[in-house]
């Protein structure tokens, strides 16, 4: 199983980032996108 991921607002958009990182993992526009995206890590 995958680290906690966390959805995060971004500079107007969305970000998703992993438990512990300093850097987003990912960035998108919509925030639907990013929770898909995190759902997919774990």
């Amino acid at each position: 199983m995958g680290k906690n991921q966390y959805v995060i607002p971004n500079k107007g958009g969305w970000g998703v980032k992993g438990e512990k990182n300093e850097k987003l993992t990912k960035k998108f526009e919509k925030k639907a996108d990013a929770i898909d995206y995190a759902i997919s890590l774990i």
